[in-house]
């Protein structure tokens, strides 16, 4: 899963909203552009540990079709709508799906794409996929804010250790963290689903 829209993500915690949330942590001498540096890797970390992308945007996912399949469960939620969808067979050329052939299901929830019986691939050979898909949390839903605290604290953690955002292995995140993203976390309950 990756980002692939046109227009850049936003921060969900501005360099100055974090200078607010933490005064005491700063020493005054921190550039905007050093502050987002944490900000934008301790968003990675919460919107992976999550599974929820804070703010939407467009993803691309590719997956292993194999025989039989006829749902894939996407590894974050909520998932609004699916753009583009791509069979690239074993010769390695694209061709596109039509996205009506497809059905998603569960979008808010547990979102899946489901196929139709039979379609896609045969016992013959794999085929991989690619699905471009609109995901992430809409602005005022409720799941953003423990997410928001918890880049916060985070990021805060990582000025008083002086870790850089690089040295990410380094960090284990505190409970308050984790908590946070816990009241918030997607869990994917499988990964395909089978005829």
């Amino acid at each position: 899963m990756y980002f692939v829209g046109t227009e850049p993500r936003a921060l969900a915690v501005t360099a100055e909203q974090f200078r607010r949330a933490v005064p005491m942590v700063l020493g005054g001498d921190e550039s905007d552009l050093t502050l987002e540096g944490y900000l934008i890797a301790a968003q990675e970390v919460v919107e992976t540990a999550s599974g929820r992308q804070i703010g939407q945007g467009l993803y691309r996912f590719t997956l292993q079709a194999v025989a039989g399949w006829r749902k894939w469960y996407f590894p974050c939620a909520p998932v609004d709508r699916i753009e583009a969808a791509r069979a690239i067979g074993p010769d390695g050329v694209p061709a596109e799906i039509p996205i009506e052939e497809l059905i998603l299901r569960g979008g808010r929830g547990a979102p899946y794409v489901q196929v139709p019986r039979g379609w896609g691939v045969t016992a013959s050979g794999e085929v991989e996929v690619e699905l471009d898909a609109v995901c992430g949390l809409p602005e005022g839903d409720r799941a953003i804010e423990p997410l928001r605290n918890a880049m916060i604290l985070i990021a805060q953690d990582w000025l008083r250790a002086g870790f850089l955002p690089e040295e990410l292995e380094a960090y284990r995140m505190s409970f308050g963290a984790l908590r946070l993203i816990k009241a918030a976390r997607y869990q994917r309950p499988s990964v395909m689903g089978f005829d």
